[in-house]
């Protein structure tokens, strides 16, 4: 009997040396330790000249990351998005990583690169904001929650969330999102609170029905943080409607999603395509190094309910 061999997991992180690109570090080695990944240090210079002191920066970025097999180092021209866009090409990308933070330093009324990268290529983008502490960059992944938004079709969060919480034995929480509140999305959330029973069959569909919490919970943005605390979540998976908003002369992440308490991961979930096929790490060490819940000291808030008239969000930044 043959077995088809599974290719490491394809992550590639951009790096322009910020000190929220240091801070992802660790949650790159932790996830190193639990998974078979290949990984890809990119950093994009634009239109100035190569220099030593960029390849200095480069090679001395992320040390430890030399130990996993494969691992690249690239210095190249251009943008990060023509960059992911010319890696993507030449073989396959599973995620990105993009801490918050601008690497093209471009004014407030452009499209940021992080909105660029969830809604142009269509990888998965891991990425994290000033709201995240430190401590929760260096834990096991022991809870994934994935959100759905009330009154959007998408679904391919609930695949990717699935597949990533069956292959490190993490518990997976389901969390409906309710819009901005207005007359319509009260009518949406009465009418898609009945769907959860379809949002527990895609989990089952995706193998992880054994990992799934007892109930699917329901909650608004400017309460997300908040549950998320609750429900002590390592990572939430969100679609990329839900994290990135239209502004004047392009588009932007929302507000919201640098706030979250632990980092996120942004797919676009019309797209069907977007699959992925974790293999675990064969040396990897049992994960018992998971801290008490109670070191996020806020308390938890009550998660919303549809009944009760929510206040409007409205996200800054």
């Amino acid at each position: 009997m043959t077995t088809t061999a599974v290719r490491p997991f394809e992550v590639l992180f951009l790096t322009n040396f910020s000190d929220s690109c240091f801070r992802a570090i660790p949650a790159l080695a932790q996830l190193g330790d639990e998974i078979d990944l290949r990984l890809t240090i990119l950093h994009a210079h634009g239109d100035a000249p190569r220099t030593r002191v960029m390849e200095t920066n480069l090679n001395s970025f992320f040390p430890e990351a030399d130990h996993y097999n494969g691992c690249r180092r690239l210095l190249v021209p251009g943008t990060p998005l023509e960059a992911v866009r010319q890696i993507r090409a030449d073989g396959p990308v599973d995620l990105v990583v993009a801490p918050a933070g601008d690497p093209l330093s471009l004014p407030r009324f452009r499209s940021s690169l992080r909105s660029r990268l969830v809604r142009e290529p269509g990888i998965p983008m891991w990425t994290f904001g000033g709201g995240t502490p430190v401590r929760r960059l260096f834990r096991t992944t022991g809870t994934v929650v994935c959100c759905v938004e009330v009154g959007r079709s998408g679904r391919s969060q609930i695949r990717l969330a699935s597949e990533y919480a069956r292959t490190l034995n993490a518990t997976l929480h389901l969390v409906q999102v309710l819009p901005e509140i207005d007359e319509h999305s009260l009518f949406l959330a009465y009418a898609d609170r009945c769907d959860t029973h379809d949002l527990v069959a895609a989990v089952q569909r995706a193998g992880a029905g054994n990992m799934l919490a007892p109930r699917v919970r329901m909650t608004d943005r400017r309460r997300l943080p908040d549950l998320l605390r609750e429900c002590d979540a390592d990572i939430v998976f969100l679609d990329s409607q839900h994290a990135v908003e239209r502004q004047w002369l392009g588009f932007r992440m929302r507000s919201f999603v640098d706030l979250l308490p632990c980092p996120a991961v942004c797919v676009d979930g019309d797209r069907k395509d977007v699959r992925w096929r974790i293999p675990t790490n064969p040396t990897a060490a049992p994960a018992s190094r998971r801290p008490e819940v109670s070191d996020w000291a806020e308390q938890p808030a009550e998660e919303a309910e549809v009944s009760v008239m929510l206040s409007p969000v409205t996200d800054a930044g």
